[in-house]
């Protein structure tokens, strides 16, 4: 399993970062705060080539979003 963050120098200035509920296009999104990203995880490519953009991730609230992955930190769990 791998865990998401945001990026910590993103989070050290407070900023926050979009994650959109597709990933086909960037119509529908929200702004996510480093503390809505506590507790993501990281899921597989569903496959579509439309979404290769994009990190798919499962909020801890249970959301599924699709985001860019320069925004993000990753880290492996055992």
């Amino acid at each position: 399993m791998t865990k998401v963050r945001m990026r910590s120098d993103l989070a050290f200035m407070s900023y926050q970062v979009p994650a959109y509920f597709t990933g086909k296009d960037d119509s529908g999104y929200v702004m996510l705060s480093s503390d809505a990203l506590c507790g993501a995880t990281l899921l597989p490519d569903t496959g579509d080539e439309d979404e290769y953009n994009y990190n798919r991730v499962l909020l801890k609230d249970g959301r599924i979003v699709f985001m860019v992955g320069v925004d993000l930190d990753f880290e492996e769990m055992t």
